[in-house]
């Protein structure tokens, strides 16, 4: 059975092994804007520790990598 910090050092293991270079050309957070605003939701644990690994592994802050993906997302459904 693998333990959390098992599975962690085997997702941080796994993520300095990919190209260090993002897969997506994703904007980056806009300089100019200052107001920001709180988010949170839940996530599987899982999910939020490969986040996380994935975060460090491509020297991204979770909020701006956060924000990248709403921002993608917000894109494919227009309204």
């Amino acid at each position: 059975m693998t333990t959390d910090n098992q599975a962690y050092d085997n997702l941080t293991r796994f993520a300095a092994e990919q190209p260090s270079d993002h897969p997506l050309d994703l904007p980056v957070r806009d300089p100019r804007v200052t107001q920001r605003m709180t988010f949170g939701t839940y996530l599987p644990a899982d999910l939020h520790r490969a986040f996380k690994v994935r975060c460090i592994a491509l020297d991204l802050k979770m909020a701006d990598a956060t924000e990248q993906a709403i921002r993608v997302w917000m894109d494919q459904n227009p309204a």
